[in-house]
């Protein structure tokens, strides 16, 4: 790193000491400019599961067909994913 802060400062012909108060100067700006994205919420999640068609957030419950018959499926992250989990439960009024 320090190689690299000579020779830019050779180039520009910038004193040597300026090497190390650039290197805290572009880690300060690093910093700073970092500091929004850790900000977020770390829960929130713009992915949605789709049926059919219509996008649904995760939490939201459908009546899903499938091989058993129909069944309720909950939206959920699975491995970083949205997904479908079915449920053992049928759905009501069927």
């Amino acid at each position: 790193m320090t190689g690299l802060l000579s020779s830019l400062a050779r180039r520009r012909r910038l004193p040597t000491a300026w090497g190390p108060a650039a290197a805290l100067v572009l880690l300060a700006a690093a910093a700073v400019a970092a500091a929004p994205l850790q900000a977020t919420d770390p829960n929130r999640s713009d992915c949605m599961c789709r049926y059919f068609g219509h996008y649904y957030a995760q939490g939201d419950v459908v009546c899903m067909r499938g091989p058993a018959g129909r069944r309720l499926a909950r939206c959920e992250m699975m491995l970083n994913n949205p997904s479908w989990r079915v449920t053992a439960t049928p759905c009501p009024g069927v």
